[in-house]
């Protein structure tokens, strides 16, 4: 297994092809790996129809992925993360430690949310992560949501590092699925994405089709069970695009 040290930088979406601080994960960091495997394989069963075939049976993290915020006003924009090693349908598991801060996830297909109030559909959902808070990511949730750590001015202390935190994301990497990404015009590797839309039949929160959602808000007190277990019906569609964070990228373009 091996430990990545990643960004906080707004809205970055950090693609591990392009490495960062790559070092062999520490003993401690091993055997944490091990309970969050051990975690995620005892709910193996309850989420096959969701699952790649290769993940179905066995899943095990391969790296680790380190993000360090000093306090509130540190942050990390929306993004669904990036497929390129991971492969489509991937399983991400996300440990919280140190300070409380809010774990915000938003459909990927979302209005604005102005317009999700007026059509009385759901805008974010807000999920509160205290410290050693686990959550795990099932598919489609790279697919259909995009996730976010908001700024704040006041976070839930931690009796050692006070509003510090640190989040370990557990990933299982997929050679073969990085090595099908094609070369763009920037001789650069592209990386996969995903753009979905909810079906027809699901524009409304799953579990509750025939009725608009009140609020766009929720806190995580408020989300159902249903949440926890689907997200909306979507239509994926992959593809490889050009990521030159460089320079004006090429425009390429190739589905999957």
């Amino acid at each position: 297994m091996e430990a990545f040290d990643g960004s906080t930088a707004a809205g970055a979406a950090l693609d591990v092809a392009r490495e960062v601080s790559r070092q062999p994960a520490s003993e401690a960091l091993g055997q944490a790996a091990q309970i969050i495997d051990q975690s995620v394989g005892d709910r193996l069963a309850s989420r096959a129809a969701d699952l790649q075939p290769d993940d179905r049976s066995n899943w095990s993290s391969t790296y680790a992925l380190a993000n360090f915020y000093r306090d509130g006003q540190e942050c990390v924009g929306a993004h669904a993360d990036k497929m390129t090693q991971l492969g489509p349908r991937p399983i991400i598991a996300s440990l919280s430690l140190g300070a409380g801060r809010v774990f915000r996830l938003r459909p990927s297909a979302a209005a604005s949310p102005h317009q999700a109030r007026e059509q009385g559909e759901l805008s974010y959902i807000d999920i509160p992560l205290q410290h050693n808070m686990l959550v795990i990511m099932w598919p489609p949730c790279q697919e259909a949501w995009k996730h976010e750590i908001p700024r704040t001015r006041t976070t839930a202390r931690h009796a050692i590092s006070g509003e510090a935190r640190v989040n370990l994301t557990f990933r299982r990497l997929k050679p073969e699925w990085a090595a099908r990404a094609p070369l763009c015009r920037c001789s650069q590797r592209s990386v996969l994405r995903c753009s979905s839309k909810p079906s027809v039949q699901q524009r409304h929160p799953p579990g509750s089709p025939e009725a608009p959602v009140s609020h766009s808000r929720h806190s995580a007190d408020s989300v159902p069970t249903r949440w926890a277990a689907s997200s909306p019906s979507i239509q994926p569609r992959y593809y490889y695009t050009c990521d030159n964070t460089q320079g004006p990228g090429c425009g390429f373009w190739q589905a999957l």
